[in-house]
């Protein structure tokens, strides 16, 4: 896959991502004090046949002169999406769990979109304070795009790169989040809620004490606000703030889940909200799972939402 992309547009990086074993997976829990296998042991996704490029290697794309976006590759496989029903914090929109096979190798940016990345497209992106918390550093998530914004990014980097960048669908959002794993969140079920602010800019302390928050988890993440990207431990695939930080848009209509098995499904042809998925700063353990599905109409600007973006052949 991809083999037939311009190479003068598509610059690759390394073979494979590294992921550091002390910052996740068993070893980081080892750390933590905690056994893996009260975590949820990682499982490897079912394989579909790819072009041979080994799963996590990285590209880059153009952004600006010296500037680049990190994608990571992300290999075809089959998950299932959803959650059981004794998981603690689930909603019904999560039923029923069921398989789901994406056949295609994708590519997905390593991090959230940021403000600096936004702004070489929309200059003049800037807001107020969110209680008192900036949210428009360089470094930060960029938040406050609609739906429609998110996607006018996304077109106008493909026609800068001669590329086919989108935003991710729902399946491939929550495959690339929970990355092999079958847990609650992909560092585990971590049911006392007290891992969270190890691997994720989460609803904490501070969010209670500053904002009043009563659904907070039991741990202080170090932000009161908006996190810069990458401040957090990678999931297994190389990914980065897959869960917390900003809520991140899907390119899908907000639809009820398939009763039978799937391959690549795309959600209903319209509707009255796009999915948002991962949670977000402001958000409590329920929210904060690779399960979760939220969906606000597809012209709301929120400080808790964000996107990355995928590359498709």
């Amino acid at each position: 896959i991809f083999q037939r992309l311009d190479q003068r547009r598509l610059v690759h990086h390394r073979a494979a991502c590294h992921v550091d074993e002390d910052a996740v997976g068993p070893q980081r829990l080892k750390h933590l004090g905690i056994d893996h296998t009260e975590a949820g042991a990682l499982v490897d996704p079912t394989p579909t046949p790819g072009s041979g490029i080994p799963s996590g290697a990285t590209t880059a794309i153009a952004l600006a002169e010296g500037e680049e976006i990190e994608l990571v590759l992300i290999k075809a496989g089959t998950y299932q999406a959803g959650s059981p029903e004794d998981e603690e914090g689930r909603f019904p929109n999560e039923s029923p769990q069921h398989t789901v096979t994406i056949t295609r190798d994708f590519y997905m940016s390593a991090y959230e979109i940021t403000n600096r990345e936004y702004r070489r497209f929309d200059p003049r992106h800037q807001g107020s304070a969110a209680g008192g918390v900036d949210l428009y550093a360089d470094d930060l998530p960029v938040v406050r795009v609609t739906w429609d914004q998110a996607k006018a990014f996304c077109d106008w980097l493909s026609n800068e790169n001669e590329l086919n960048i989108t935003l991710p669908t729902e399946a491939e959002w929550e495959y690339a989040c929970r990355a092999g794993t079958t847990t609650r969140r992909y560092w585990g079920n971590d049911l006392g809620n007290g891992l969270a602010c190890s691997y994720a800019n989460v609803a904490d302390i501070r969010a209670a004490s500053e904002f009043n928050n009563p659904n907070t988890f039991p741990c202080d993440d170090g932000y009161a606000g908006t996190a810069p990207v990458g401040s957090y431990p990678p999931n297994p695939f190389g990914l980065y703030d897959m869960l917390g930080n900003v809520w991140e848009w899907c390119e899908d209509w907000f639809g009820i889940y398939s009763s039978t098995a799937v391959a690549d499904p795309t959600g209903p042809t319209r509707g009255y909200s796009k999915l948002i998925r991962g949670g977000s700063w402001q958000d409590g353990p329920e929210r904060v799972r690779c399960a979760m599905r939220s969906g606000p109409p597809p012209d709301n600007a929120h400080p808790a939402v964000g996107f990355r973006i995928v590359l498709r052949e």
